[in-house]
């Protein structure tokens, strides 16, 4: 009598195959992501129905096995969490260009070593752990901004994570970060090989590091080829929130066009340049005639102005792609030196820089 063989589950790399999509997106799709577009989320789900598609064995075997609190090392989930605040999901939900490729970094990279991915956004003031760590559903996190302290701690002491955009010296995680000195020294040459002198920064009263990075390297920059800041006053730190940015704005544009002399060349991030950009419109100054502009972080903002803002593009997409390799890395062992890697970017030349009248 011939014996049947036991049918094979529906795998994810069934429905992926199917819907002619990758594991990663099939993934995504099922825990709600709002990277894949309405219809391939359409498709997949049509894909899962037919088939049936049920979690991997081995994911409730091991998740079972984690719940058992047993002495014999659990098996992995082969699955993978990203955590952001609500503002940050928020704005690779509208596609702002710039979040967006950090996730798409690290659904590359998650796809590259077979691991699955599963998404949650954070509130703000949140400290409970989210469902996929509670119920051990996931390996490590990749985390992406601001989490309140106390729940980092919460996150670090219970497994691998690797952060984005941050660093923490005070526990063990390894973090990715964009080279933001290295970005400001940029921005600075090619306005100075422009023939511009009197060159001023907004900058931000906030305790990160990113704005202590972007002051280190203006002033060293003057420092480095001795010369003197024209108008140190035009590059003091502004106290600054979505509350009150369009008022700051407004009184720090009214300071440059009184400013004698005024500058001719202004750097920022995209998020105020693109401001200062209309700002400086409104009260009569050509850009880049009268004043050239540079942003740092090429949203999708500053490639919408008019004219187009020049800036300082980051690889999101590396830095995704990087805080995943070494989650995967330290899940596998946890007791490697803790690693911190900055991603370079590259000057994006647009229309609102030019050089000064009559310089070589």
């Amino acid at each position: 009598m011939a014996v049947k063989s036991k049918k094979k589950p529906v795998s994810i790399r069934d429905v992926a195959k199917k819907a002619g999509v990758s594991r990663s997106t099939v993934s995504l799709v099922l825990n709600n992501s709002p990277i894949p577009k309405e219809e391939t989320r359409h498709k997949v789900l049509e894909v899962v129905k037919q088939l049936n598609y049920q979690p991997d064995p081995l994911f409730g075997q091991a998740i079972r096995r984690r719940y058992a609190g047993g002495n014999d090392t659990p098996q992995k989930t082969q699955t993978i969490g990203f955590c952001a605040n609500d503002f940050l999901l928020g704005q690779a939900r509208v596609d702002d260009g710039y979040y967006s490729r950090v996730l798409a970094g690290i659904q590359l990279a998650a796809e590259k070593y077979d691991y699955h991915l599963m998404i949650k956004s954070i509130a703000s003031g949140e400290e409970a752990p989210p469902a996929m760590v509670a119920e051990h559903r996931v390996d490590g996190l990749v985390v992406e901004g601001d989490l309140p302290g106390l729940l980092l701690k919460i996150l670090a002491d219970r497994l691998p994570i690797a952060i984005i955009d941050r660093v923490n010296h005070d526990l063990n995680i390894d973090s990715v970060m964009p080279n933001i000195e290295k970005a400001v020294q940029s921005q600075l040459a090619y306005l100075w090989g422009l023939g511009h002198r009197n060159i001023a920064m907004f900058v931000t009263a906030n305790d990160s590091i990113h704005r202590k990075w972007q002051e280190r390297a203006f002033y060293q920059f003057f420092q480095d080829i001795d010369q003197p800041i024209v108008n140190p006053k035009l590059c003091e730190r502004h106290d600054i929130n979505e509350k009150t940015h369009d008022k700051v704005m407004a009184a720090y544009v009214k300071k440059i066009v009184q400013a004698s002399p005024r500058p001719t060349a202004l750097i920022s991030w995209d998020v105020y340049a693109c401001s200062l950009l209309s700002l400086l419109q409104e009260h009569g100054l050509r850009v880049p005639e009268d004043i050239s502009l540079i942003g740092m972080d090429d949203t999708l903002d500053s490639q919408k102005s008019r004219p187009q803002l020049s800036t300082y593009r980051f690889s999101m997409e590396d830095m995704g792609r990087s805080a995943t390799e070494l989650l995967i890395q330290r899940i596998n062992d946890r007791s490697r030196p803790v690693h911190q890697i900055m991603i370079d970017g590259k000057l994006i030349e647009r229309a609102t820089c030019a050089a000064v009248p009559g310089s070589p």
